[in-house]
Protein backbone atom coordinates (compact mmCIF):
# COMPACT_ATOMS: atom_id res chain seq x y z
CA UNK A 1 0.00 0.00 0.00
CA UNK A 2 1.44 3.08 -0.99
CA UNK A 3 1.82 5.95 1.74
CA UNK A 4 -0.79 8.24 0.37
CA UNK A 5 -3.09 5.53 0.34
CA UNK A 6 -2.60 5.15 4.18
CA UNK A 7 -5.56 6.34 6.37
CA UNK A 8 -5.02 7.40 10.05
CA UNK A 9 -6.69 5.06 11.90
CA UNK A 10 -6.06 6.04 16.07
CA UNK A 11 -3.58 7.28 17.94
CA UNK A 12 -1.25 4.52 18.20
CA UNK A 13 2.18 6.67 19.05
CA UNK A 14 0.92 9.13 21.91
CA UNK A 15 0.82 11.91 19.67
CA UNK A 16 -0.91 15.05 21.07
CA UNK A 17 -4.36 14.47 21.10
CA UNK A 18 -5.02 18.19 19.51
CA UNK A 19 -2.42 17.21 16.51
CA UNK A 20 -3.88 13.45 15.77
CA UNK A 21 -7.26 15.61 15.25
CA UNK A 22 -5.92 17.74 13.08
CA UNK A 23 -4.62 15.17 11.05
CA UNK A 24 -7.99 13.39 11.26
CA UNK A 25 -10.02 16.47 10.45
CA UNK A 26 -7.65 17.96 7.73
CA UNK A 27 -10.22 18.58 5.25
CA UNK A 28 -12.29 20.77 7.82
CA UNK A 29 -9.68 22.52 9.52
CA UNK A 30 -8.00 26.04 8.70
CA UNK A 31 -4.95 26.51 7.43
CA UNK A 32 -3.41 27.60 10.73
CA UNK A 33 -4.11 24.31 12.18
CA UNK A 34 -2.29 22.63 9.45
CA UNK A 35 0.64 24.48 9.68
CA UNK A 36 0.46 23.56 13.30
CA UNK A 37 0.04 19.88 12.26
CA UNK A 38 3.05 20.12 9.90
CA UNK A 39 5.25 21.89 12.12
CA UNK A 40 4.73 19.20 14.27
CA UNK A 41 5.10 16.29 12.43
CA UNK A 42 8.11 17.86 10.73
CA UNK A 43 9.57 18.11 14.68
CA UNK A 44 9.31 14.72 14.56
CA UNK A 45 10.05 13.62 11.47
CA UNK A 46 13.97 15.60 12.27
CA UNK A 47 14.06 13.79 16.04
CA UNK A 48 12.85 10.14 14.78
CA UNK A 49 15.51 10.72 12.00
CA UNK A 50 18.18 11.71 14.22
CA UNK A 51 17.21 8.76 16.56
CA UNK A 52 17.65 6.08 13.91
CA UNK A 53 21.07 7.50 12.27
CA UNK A 54 22.44 7.42 16.04
CA UNK A 55 20.96 3.46 16.91
CA UNK A 56 22.62 2.66 13.65
CA UNK A 57 25.88 3.82 14.39
CA UNK A 58 25.26 2.21 17.79
CA UNK A 59 24.64 -0.78 16.18
CA UNK A 60 27.51 -0.54 13.90
CA UNK A 61 30.15 -0.23 17.28
CA UNK A 62 27.88 -3.37 18.77
CA UNK A 63 28.45 -5.54 15.63
CA UNK A 64 32.20 -4.29 15.23
CA UNK A 65 32.85 -4.93 19.58
CA UNK A 66 30.90 -8.62 18.67
CA UNK A 67 33.25 -9.87 16.06
CA UNK A 68 36.31 -8.70 18.27
CA UNK A 69 35.26 -10.58 21.28
CA UNK A 70 34.27 -13.40 19.00
CA UNK A 71 37.89 -13.93 16.71
CA UNK A 72 39.43 -13.50 19.83
CA UNK A 73 36.90 -16.76 21.24
CA UNK A 74 37.12 -18.77 18.40
CA UNK A 75 41.03 -18.07 18.33
CA UNK A 76 41.21 -19.28 21.90
CA UNK A 77 39.04 -22.55 20.97
CA UNK A 78 41.45 -23.78 18.35
CA UNK A 79 44.43 -23.80 20.64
Amino acid sequence: MQPAQLELQENTFNMDPKIFNIIKENKDRPNRDLETAMNYLNEEFEKTKDLIVKLSKHLDNVEFNYNKVLKEYESRKKS
